[in-house]
This record gives structure tokens, C-alpha cells and sequence, in this order.
């Protein structure tokens, strides 16, 4: 997976999804994510 402009919201998401990875949590993506 690619990002094309990393912009800081695309990163707080990534920051979340990745945290509540660790935590355990149910991961779900963002539609504007992966499409």
C-alpha cells in the first residue's frame, strides 16, 4: 500500500489504526484509506 501525499491527517489515522492494533481493538479501515 501506497500513500501519495502524506499529509498529517493520513498520518494521525495511521497513528490510530496502528494503536489500536497493539491495544487488541477491532482494526478497521477508513474507506479513504485503502481505496
Amino acid at each position: 500500500m501506497f500513500l501519495m501525499p502524506i499529509d498529517t491527517t493520513v498520518i494521525k489515522k495511521l497513528n490510530k489504526v496502528t494503536w489500536d492494533y497493539i491495544e487488541g481493538r477491532e482494526v478497521i479501515f477508513p474507506v479513504q484509506l485503502i481505496s
